[in-house]
């Protein structure tokens, strides 16, 4: 009497499969959580900027690092669950999940790198960079003119009588033009003051509708390019800062 053949064993995931799919599984998560958080606005603050960003706060740059970490990790963890498996000569399902585990973590790696790539020309960067050269240029004005600031009524002309400005620094977005248009504005109060004597906390320039030779206080401050309502502020001591509206009338306009 022929006898039955033995029941088939039930497939199961080794430890390290079943850590590396887990594994694999939440660094994406992390990623994708990443990526939902940057969609609503793709501005990435460059390092020379500071303040509260707009929707993309400490917990959105802890999920894009847990997410990127976690895939590189992931995919060290994937080649570690193959090679045990291949030596042990586990289950095909085993080596599936480590698999899985690689792809996953491929993916994890490749969408944070997908969004820094997207920050080269994030609006933040370009915002930061315009006011970091207008910086360098007061600066340099001033120390061409006895430490003075030049005059608010035409600050935008003065600039571009230097041969090395250009003009796609005052317009957001950026746009090279023969007028003295600005999206930024000079805080009128430091009209021909001495820039080394002001207070390092003073506002300098920040953003306004396009005009010609802005100049004034918090009332020219425009909040448009931003769903998080404020905008961004050149300091006296050439920092840069994202200011929300609530905080406008905070800030030091007067010496």
């Amino acid at each position: 009497m022929d006898q039955e053949p033995p029941p088939e064993k039930k497939q199961s995931l080794t430890i390290i499969s079943r850590i590396a799919l887990v594994w694999g599984i939440s660094s994406l998560a992390f990623s994708v959580l990443a990526m939902l958080a940057l969609y609503v606005n793709w501005n990435i603050y460059p390092d020379d900027t500071i303040g509260p960003h707009p929707f993309f706060g400490s917990m959105g740059k802890w999920l894009f690092v847990g997410g990127f970490y976690g895939g590189i990790s992931g995919v060290l963890l994937a080649i570690a669950a193959l090679t045990v498996n291949q030596l042990k000569k586990s289950h095909s399902v085993n080596t599936g999940a480590g698999f899985l585990c690689l792809f996953l973590s491929y993916v994890t790696v490749a969408i944070p790198s997908f969004m820094v790539t997207c920050y080269i020309a994030a609006p933040a960067k370009v915002y930061a960079h315009q006011l970091k050269e207008l910086g360098s240029f007061f600066q340099k004005y001033s120390d061409e003119h006895n430490s003075q600031l030049p005059s608010s009524s035409n600050w935008c002309d003065t600039l571009f009588e230097k041969s090395e400005f250009y003009s796609n620094f005052l317009r957001n977005p950026p746009v090279e033009t023969n007028e003295p248009l600005s999206n930024y504005a000079f805080n009128a109060n430091l009209s021909g003051l001495k820039l080394a004597k002001l207070p390092k906390n003073t506002v300098l320039l920040f953003e306004t509708p396009l005009a010609k030779n802005p100049a004034g206080g918090p009332e020219l401050m425009s909040t448009n390019n931003h769903p998080e309502k404020g905008c961004f502020v050149l300091f006296t001591d050439m920092h840069i800062a994202f200011v929300r509206a609530e905080d406008f009338n905070n800030l030091r306009w007067k010496p």
